[in-house]
């Protein structure tokens, strides 16, 4: 064999390597994966603070099945860390934040879900479509999967959570937009005419004209109600008669049920039942106590001028510090106490880093000497992960090499800052520019939700691959639903506390978002080629994704628009069918819904 035929070779073989999947190692023996994990570039896909891959074959040694699947069993345990820090954030720092700033821009329930968590919840998945574990994954699989697991899994969650009722018009005019969406992108991965930034134009020009939709509505409900009520006001000054009775109760009917959707209010609201503790069947009803929370009064309790600047400063800093509450500890059994322990690193390092603003919370969550550290501490840790994420690589080692060029230079800022806010505030009472700790809230837990979901989705696609399942079937189960958990864990706790349709409207306006901001950008990127935007499951979530709209249209119009748990049950059944259907399909017991290929014979 001459040189030039040598060189053919090695270019075919390295070019054979640069198309091999990663996840192509499970066929190989256990020896010789550690040598092909390093090798293969596309194994880079399925790193981010750890390389996982390297860990178990190259440091652990992975020589046989049962070491694997201990392997596996540790993976799962990083994986409930991550899912721990995911909740903590949402629930104790995220949502609070979401609902000031609501307050601020005088948005109703509706509304605030579908910009603010909508778009927040969203952010963290069109980020991680963007990074390298989704790379040549079909960009419109991933959307639809995303969507139905959305409206079955969440939507069914919430309705079988809470009883609430959420506006008609809005609950049409939004489910009718996605089909809209979903019917307009796969006209534009048809269309060959059309070039392809102007497709995504297209497809990013939907979401500014479903928000106008939204706002326009906002504003022209609000002004029905100022006409409603100078209408009302006018009818009682007039003399009495049947006639006019009616007419004015008629009108007070509607501003009521204007009213309730008009307006954004921070409530405390209990159950009387658990989720399941009444009957499966039995919807449980709502207690509020009292229905709005007095925020003026929560800031202002424990002032005096009286007081010393910093009375009980570190009294206060170790206090809220603590990860453990002296009381729950004392009212909690073993179980109990085991879960405290168990998440008190967690709350611990949550709480050294991001700070609390919350209206219900006495002082609005306001620490001062905690604060003023988080000051310091919180850029320092974003940046630390955003440019080691961005700019490094595992190549000297399984973890990943952390970079903090720009969390020193943030400490010229941060520091003067934080002596100016310790020097001129007082522990007793938050300062009125205590507020803007939401814009560092919200950015600290999008780019900690991230960087978790995307250690979360790389362990799933992990685990598949041990099993041996195909990326297509992995990508519209598993994958979808470990993507669903961060949301679902904000909608759950949203509406236990009475924000039920702030809760639907972040599904639909989630959805609508990830598949406008993840299609459109595919499209952008000028690809020649749009058909490997669907899998190999791209048809059959179609069809069940427009079963599930059109159901969920019929069961709404069915109840009046009152959500119940029934409702929730029916969601749930029917993202069972679809998850039977597909692992049915992945086995080869039944077949998608496509045609097969022909293959014509030409004499």
């Amino acid at each position: 064999m001459d040189i030039v035929e040598v060189k053919d070779v090695q270019e075919e073989f390295y070019q054979f390597m640069a198309n091999m999947t990663c996840l192509s190692v499970m066929n190989l023996d256990y020896p010789g994966r550690c040598l092909m994990v390093r090798k293969l570039k596309d194994c880079d896909r399925y790193t981010n603070i750890i390389n996982y891959f390297e860990l178990m074959y190259c440091v652990l040694k992975v020589s046989n099945l049962y070491v694997e699947i201990a392997v596996i069993c540790f993976f799962i345990l990083i994986y409930i860390l991550m899912f721990c820090i995911v909740f903590v954030c949402i629930n104790e720092y995220y949502l609070p934040a979401l609902k000031i700033a609501a307050i601020r821009f005088r948005m109703n329930e509706y509304l605030a879900g579908v910009i603010l968590v909508g778009v927040a919840n969203s952010t963290p998945d069109f980020m991680l479509n963007l990074s390298a574990v989704r790379s040549g994954s079909p960009t419109m699989n991933i959307a639809m999967a995303n969507a139905l697991t959305s409206i079955c899994v969440m939507g069914g969650t919430i309705c079988v959570i809470m009883p609430f009722k959420i506006n008609g018009a809005c609950v049409f005019r939004d489910l009718v937009f996605i089909i809209l969406i979903v019917q307009l992108i796969r006209v534009l991965m048809e269309s060959t005419t059309l070039p392809d930034w102007v497709k995504g134009l297209i497809v990013f020009l939907i979401y500014p004209i479903y928000l106008a939709v939204n706002i326009i509505d906002l504003v022209l409900m609000r002004y029905n109600i100022r006409k409603l009520r100078r209408e009302i006001n006018l009818l009682r000054y007039e003399p009495s008669s049947p006639h006019v009775e009616k007419k004015l109760y008629n009108k007070v009917l509607a501003l009521t049920d204007l009213e309730v959707d008009g307006d954004f209010q921070i409530l405390r609201l209990k159950t009387h039942y658990g989720i399941f503790r009444g009957g499966v069947y039995v919807t449980p009803k709502p207690m509020v106590e009292p229905k709005k929370v007095d925020v003026e009064s929560n800031r202002t309790v424990l002032h005096s001028e009286n007081n010393p600047k910093n009375r009980f400063l570190f009294a206060e800093f170790f206090l809220v510090l603590n990860p453990i509450d002296p009381e729950q500890w004392l009212l909690s059994g073993k179980l109990g106490r085991l879960k405290m322990i168990c998440m008190a690193p967690v709350l611990f390092a949550l709480r050294l880093t991001i700070p609390m603003v919350n209206y219900t919370l006495i002082k609005h969550g306001w620490s001062k000497l905690l604060n003023c550290l988080q000051i310091v501490i919180n850029p320092c840790i974003v940046f630390l992960l955003l440019e080691s994420v961005f700019n490094t690589s595992h190549l000297h080692g399984w973890v990943i090499h952390f970079s903090y060029d720009l969390a020193l230079w943030s400490l010229l800022v941060t520091v003067p800052l934080s002596l100016l806010i310790f020097m001129i505030t007082r522990t007793d009472i938050p300062p009125h520019y205590h507020k803007l700790f939401v814009f560092p809230i919200v950015i600290t837990v999008v780019t900690f939700v991230w960087i978790c979901s995307w250690e979360m989705e790389v362990i799933v696609t992990i685990i598949c691959s041990v099993l041996n399942q195909s990326g297509n079937y992995m990508t519209v189960t598993f994958t979808s639903f470990s993507r669903a958990v961060p949301d679902m864990i904000a909608y759950i706790h949203l509406t236990m506390h009475g924000y039920g349709k702030m809760a639907f409207g972040g599904i639909i306006g989630g959805i609508v978002f990830d598949m406008v901001s993840n299609v459109g950008a595919h499209f952008a990127k000028n690809k020649a080629e749009h058909s490997h935007m669907l899998g190999d499951y791209g048809e059959t979530l179609y069809i069940f994704l427009m079963l599930t709209i059109c159901s969920t249209i019929f069961w709404s119009f069915v109840l009046d628009f009152n959500v119940r748990r029934s409702g929730g049950i029916f969601l749930w059944c029917l993202y069972g069918m679809f998850f039977i259907y597909v692992t049915l399909m992945e086995i080869e017991v039944i077949h998608d819904f496509t045609a097969d290929p022909v293959i014509e014979v030409i004499d």
